[in-house]
């Protein structure tokens, strides 16, 4: 890699005889005798500067430049500026994935206040959580990935023909079950499937549906940009034991096993098949992205970013004051007391 471009969303930090790199929650220490060179070389990796000349600039050798360089790709901290970056410096796909990636994850930390700050992760691993928003909360998780098959289904559809809408297929055929695997795994909490098919979700669970699927209609590149949110690579940090729920449910919960098995099956299954980059394939097949596309998408980053928020700030409020019975489906009415049918006569027109 000879013009390697530090990712925008890692940062470092020059120490006592170390070089200290964060990316996605992960820390990794590079040992050095001379920190501050290594953090000025690092600077000069802006995707267009030739690495042997960045190093050279600041005083590193030829045997601490190649150890520096091995070091940066094997933790995945660069990229390759000569085919991330147009010669011509207008916009790639590509760039515009790694600014959103530094924007994405600092949202993640602090996302923008439109809710009050509910941390719903940490309440129900320290079990404080009522097992009533537990339980709804993976109801409302059952509703959104039997969704996702029809949000696919329209990134399918609108796709440019070739390696896209070929990427949206195979990626159809790797999420398409999970909802139903998970809806049958939760049967076993729920008085059968066909009640958890037939509830009503949540309306802060409906937006996060809704947008999903406009946007898969719209413009691919949108629900790239969406998927990023969503979706967990092997490059994240393990999950903290304060923040893992489904510790916090086999520890605190008489939760099913089953359930808890396949919910967290599915958290861990992101991370493995490495979707948290599948985005990047969407976005790498894009030449150059018009200003107005990259507002929209940072919009859309915005949105989602808020929409999981507010799904949370959703589950928490309603499951914390109703049952999940108060979902099920309230039909009966219609159809007549103890199952009896109404008869419906039809009118002459």
């Amino acid at each position: 890699m000879n013009r390697p471009l530090f990712k925008y969303a890692c940062r470092y930090t020059p120490g006592d005889g170390v070089m200290t790199f964060s990316y996605r929650g992960r820390e990794r220490v590079f040992e050095t005798k001379s920190p501050f060179n290594v953090a000025d070389a690092t600077s000069q990796c802006d995707g267009r500067t030739d690495f042997g000349q960045a190093c050279r600039s600041a005083g590193i050798g030829a045997a601490e430049s190649e150890r520096l360089i091995e070091f940066l790709t094997q933790y995945q901290l660069v990229v390759d500026g000569e085919t991330t970056l147009r010669a011509d410096g207008l916009l790639s796909g590509a760039e515009l994935f790694w600014r959103l990636e530094n924007l994405l994850l600092t949202w993640r930390t602090s996302p923008p206040k439109t809710v009050p700050n509910l941390d719903l992760d940490r309440s129900i691993a320290a079990g404080q959580a009522p097992i009533s928003v537990v339980k709804g909360l993976f109801l409302e998780i059952a509703h959104l990935l039997r969704s996702v098959p029809d949000e696919l289904a329209c990134a399918v559809e609108s796709a440019p023909q070739g390696p896209v809408q070929q990427a949206f297929m195979e990626f159809y055929e790797e999420e398409c079950n999970h909802g139903r695997i998970l809806t049958d795994a939760l049967s076993s909490w729920f008085d059968g499937k066909k009640t958890i098919v037939e509830s009503v979700p949540l309306p802060t669970t409906v937006a996060r549906m809704h947008a999903y699927k406009g946007w898969a209609r719209k413009d691919v590149l949108l629900y790239a940009t969406a998927l990023m949110r969503d979706e967990s690579s092997a490059l994240d940090a393990e999950v903290h034991e304060e923040e893992d729920i489904y510790l916090g449910m086999e520890r605190h919960y008489d939760i099913p096993s089953i359930v808890v098995e396949k919910y967290r099956w599915h958290a861990n299954l992101d991370r493995q098949l490495e979707h948290g980059f599948f985005p990047l394939e969407i976005f790498g097949s894009v030449d150059v992205v018009s200003e107005q596309r990259v507002k929209q998408t940072v919009s859309v980053l915005q949105q989602i970013v808020e929409l999981h928020e507010l799904f949370k700030w959703g589950v928490t409020q309603y499951y914390a004051n109703n049952s999940v019975d108060t979902r099920f489906d309230r039909s009966a009415s219609i159809f007549g007391e103890a199952g009896a049918p109404v008869r419906l006569k039809a009118t002459a027109s």
